[in-house]
């Protein structure tokens, strides 16, 4: 193992990216890019190693201590794999990191818990969050707590298996996933940059897999929020508005599936809007799409088709991906399951305004509802035929079963899309 400092004290100097992409910060050999700091000048060999690819903290005994990153980061995107090699303990991620040994070994900064059992909160070390009033966990002798409690318990896996905190930071804004599930999310942060450092915390505790990447700032509106010039309807006859910034799509009869589609073509994107529908009226945004240019089988020369994320109320399918007019019906596999309890959800909130994110990157489409992750695909099949193409804004033809409700609407708003 190299020699390692115990102590870094120098101003760092903030990491420039040099594009989106992702940035190793553990090279799985050695801890280049890092230093350390103990308690009781305890030597950091004694704690930390690396074998196959992995960083072995041996904390259970020993004093308390830090790993840090030699650089300081803001607006980021930060992925980190951990375990429990035996039994579970107490540990976590600290971000936006300044002074060291600001109580006790850890530096002044924003803890990311990874606690069993607790993954997600946030503990304040010298700085300061906003949460939702009921995260903030009661006073305790010493006085306010530190503590701001996560949003959803149950997303860690059992010891021995690997979990994955994805944490993004976006000016003075903190959102973290724990195996893809939003578990907490704060603002008004009293800080936006500094160092990261993974803590040893008195357990045995894994890391792989570390990496960050600059948060791209060139989000773009997908619609002009005042009218349709940026759009074609493609296939049917429904009707689109804007009032308000609100696209609304309405049911014609008779009519086939109608898209409101995007003049402009994406390839790998990050999605994201506000959508409503009504309970009956069946939904969905094609991604990666376009129009035939000839026959195909029995399939129709001007048919858009293509990945399509379903909008529908729930317990149903929103947020699976279907491959519409491709001839396979779902390309996601929980939809064609027989057991209601794979193949529906309630993550959808019926006649209410639903956030969507959609991040198409390469052949994996991932799809989350209201922070959720739904989806997670990785299809080379339908990549190879729709590595490119339009969005698309579906109002679904409708039926005699359907026709009591008609017209029935679909709304969207908030449309911002990034391409990667």
């Amino acid at each position: 193992m190299k020699t390692i400092m115990t102590l870094m004290l120098a101003g760092l100097v903030s990491s420039g990216f040099a594009s989106n992409d992702w940035k190793t910060l553990f090279n799985g050999k050695d801890f280049s890019g890092w230093s350390f700091d103990t308690l009781d000048k305890a030597a950091p060999e004694t704690i930390w190693s690396v074998k196959d690819g992995i960083i072995r903290v041996m904390g259970k005994g020993k004093p308390n201590g830090v790993m840090r990153t030699e650089e300081n980061f803001s607006n980021y995107e930060f992925e980190v794999e951990w375990r429990w090699p035996d039994k579970p303990g107490n540990n976590g991620t600290l971000i936006h990191c300044s002074k060291p040994r600001f109580m006790s070994v850890w530096p002044q900064s924003i803890e990311v818990q990874m606690m069993a059992d607790n993954a997600g909160d946030f503990w304040v070390i010298g700085e300061m969050i906003e949460v939702n009033p009921e995260q903030i966990a009661p006073p305790n002798k010493r006085g306010p707590s530190r503590r701001r409690i996560n949003l959803v318990d149950g997303a860690e896996k059992p010891a021995g298996e690997w979990n994955r905190m994805r944490v993004i930071a976006r000016d003075d804004t903190v959102e973290v996933y724990v195996n893809d599930q939003l578990v907490n999310k704060g603002w008004n942060a009293s800080v936006s940059e500094g160092a990261i450092c993974l803590q040893a915390e008195r357990a045995n505790i894994e890391y792989r897999t570390i990496r960050i990447r600059e948060l791209s700032n060139d989000w773009k509106p997908v619609f002009n929020g005042t009218d349709l010039s940026e759009f074609i309807v493609e296939d049917g006859n429904a009707t689109y508005a804007v009032k308000d910034g609100v696209i609304t799509g309405t049911t014609v009869v008779p009519s086939p599936n109608t898209f409101l589609a995007t003049k402009a073509e994406y390839g790998d994107f990050e999605l994201e809007f506000d959508v409503k529908v009504h309970d009956k009226l069946n939904s969905g945004v094609q991604i990666r799409s376009f129009s035939r240019t000839d026959e195909n089988g029995k399939f129709k020369a001007g048919r858009f088709f293509g990945p399509q994320v379903e909008i529908e109320a729930g317990p149903g399918q929103a947020g699976y991906i279907y491959g519409e007019a491709t001839g396979r019906g779902w390309l996601s596999p929980e939809p064609k399951s027989k057991d209601k309890a794979v193949n529906q959800h309630e993550y959808f909130n019926n006649g209410e305004w639903n956030h969507y994110r959609i991040v198409a990157e390469g052949a994996r489409i991932q799809t989350f509802i209201n922070g959720q992750l739904i989806a997670d695909l990785a299809d080379e099949e339908i990549y190879q035929t729709h590595p490119k193409g339009h969005l698309g804004f579906q109002v679904h033809g409708i039926g005699k079963k359907q026709m009591e409700f008609h017209p029935m609407t679909v709304s969207w708003k908030n449309l911002k899309i990034r391409e990667l």
